[in-house]
């Protein structure tokens, strides 16, 4: 879950992320290299939304698999309802 609340907070905000490091990146030199290497290049964005189509399904599975009284017939609804 941590990492699905850190991807989904930089999801709802990577558009003022990349705006504010875009403005910046004169004043500061950290900013002018997350801009350059890290936050504007298509992988990293594409991975983030990437990451927030499949972390949500991915997540709902732990949490169901985490269960101590785990019912063996809901296994094959909950992965099919994922998938």
């Amino acid at each position: 879950m941590p990492v699905f609340i850190a991807v989904q907070t930089i999801y709802k905000t990577l558009d003022s992320l990349i705006t504010y490091l875009h403005n910046t990146q004169d004043k500061d030199a950290k900013g002018k290299g997350y801009q350059g290497k890290k936050m504007i290049q298509h992988a990293f964005i594409a991975t983030t939304y990437l990451l927030m189509d499949v972390l949500p399904a991915v997540s709902q599975l732990c949490v169901m698999f985490q269960k101590a009284d785990i019912d063996v017939s809901l296994i094959k609804i909950h992965v099919a309802r994922v998938l």
